[in-house]
This record gives structure tokens, sequence and C-alpha cells, in this order.
């Protein structure tokens, strides 16, 4: 993911949980607020190995696709 990305995704992260474009959608698996803060925390980070950007590219290929499971 782009940097832009990263911050896009955060900022929708960062959103009240009525708001258009939230992640999680509020039909979606809900964060918890510790989780919440250390998925914002990873997207903040400049650097992360391959091994977490092909992980985060699954998640996001299966989320997509509608699929909730790694």
């Amino acid at each position: 993911m782009s940097r832009a990305e990263r911050e896009l995704a955060s900022e929708r992260i960062e959103r009240a949980k009525d708001a258009a474009g939230v992640m999680p959608p509020p039909e979606g698996r809900q964060l918890d607020a510790e989780a919440r803060q250390r998925l914002l925390a990873y997207l903040r980070q400049d650097e992360r190995s391959a091994a977490d950007d092909a992980l985060l590219a699954h998640a996001a290929e299966s989320g997509m696709n509608g699929g909730g499971r790694l």
C-alpha cells in the first residue's frame, strides 16, 4: 500500500461510526479500541516487512471478495 492509501485508510478508520465510508463498515466486524489503535499505528509506520505487506494485501483482497478470513 502506498503512503496515500495508508493515510486514507487511517482517516476512514478514525471516522465516526455512523459516517459515510467509515472502516470497518457498520455491518462488518468491529474493532475494539485497542485493536483500532494498533491498526492505526501499523498503518502509520514507514517501514513494514515483506511478510506484513503480503498479509495486508491478502486481507485487502479477501475483503474485496467478501471473505472475512485470512
